[in-house]
């Protein structure tokens, strides 16, 4: 039975809106564990493609959780279940009904499905819900630092102590990490007691922070252990539009990129782009088979 319905908030990053319908008492799709969710279990995509209503599609879950940009949130679960123009916002359900995301866009160069389907993961889903409904949007904690994952050609290179987990690639000026006393190079060991040994749990920790709450960090400098005690601020996008500040002015074919030249001139206002000269990767090459892991605003 359809239901008119009415636009109460609306998340655009996650591609996500609470709707409110005239309806009480209607069965619901049970939410299963986070991390109950496996690479490789078999899952259901269901849309409407093509005004196809209820159609179904069956794959697999190609990985856990994949970022659309680099340091960039939400993350999603990555399906190879046929998803095409139309179906965002169906349900991914796996074998026991069980709703382990919500579909929201597709990699593709034809247009039509290409086994590169990502779907909003249902915890995520239910935060976003639980944030637009008390609070009217959804807060995200940032404390102004970047990890990465440390391979044993960076420990060696690096000098680290350790040749796994993650370490820090960048603290933020005038931010919380720095005030905090944490360096490039430190290894994260845990946050607020958990183990986090890659840059995908680390992200997935600061959707449930708020500003005003503190995170607990053991870090690891040389042989020196300690903890960093660092208050969460609300996370900004301070990346802006800033492209539309440059002139484009090189094409890059070898790397399948546009360059732009970075000086004292042009560097934008704001803390975003760090260094004062250089190249920045202001675009990427359409239809190209180069991977050079290039990503933009590099």
């Amino acid at each position: 039975m359809p239901y008119d319905a009415r636009i109460v908030r609306v998340f655009s990053e996650g591609d996500v809106a609470l709707l409110k319908i005239d309806a009480t008492g209607l069965p619901i799709l049970p939410f299963p564990d986070a991390d109950a969710i496996q690479q490789g279990q078999l899952v259901f995509a269901v849309g409407n493609p093509e005004g196809l209503n209820n159609s179904i599609s069956m794959g697999m879950v190609s990985a856990v959780a994949r970022r659309r940009k680099a340091e960039s949130a939400p993350l999603y679960i990555q399906t190879d279940a046929a998803i095409n123009p139309a179906s965002s916002g169906g349900a991914l359900v796996d074998v026991h009904g069980q709703l382990i995301g919500m579909t929201s866009f597709i990699l593709t160069e034809g247009g039509g499905s290409e086994g590169l389907g990502f779907a909003l993961p249902s915890h995520m889903v239910y935060l976003i819900y639980k944030e637009l409904k008390t609070k009217g949007r959804v807060q995200i904690g940032d404390i102004r630092l970047s990890v990465q994952s440390i391979t044993p050609a960076m420990a060696l290179g690096l000098h680290l102590s350790r040749s796994s987990g993650l370490v820090v690639c960048d603290v933020r000026r005038d931010s919380p990490a720095e005030a905090a006393g944490i360096r490039v190079q430190d290894i994260l060991l845990s946050l607020d007691g958990s183990p986090i040994n890659t840059v995908v749990q680390y992200a997935i920790a600061f959707h449930t922070k708020h500003p005003g709450d503190r995170v607990e960090l053991p870090m690891l400098r040389g042989s020196i252990r300690f903890v960093a005690s660092v208050p969460v601020q609300d996370r900004t996008d301070d990346a802006g539009d800033i492209f539309d500040q440059f002139d484009v002015n090189s094409i890059v074919k070898a790397l399948g990129i546009v360059g732009t030249s970075l000086n004292q001139k042009n560097h934008p206002v704001g803390e975003s782009i760090r260094s004062k000269s250089g190249v920045l990767v202001s675009g990427k090459l359409a239809r190209t088979d180069l991977d050079t892991g290039l990503l933009m605003g590099i």
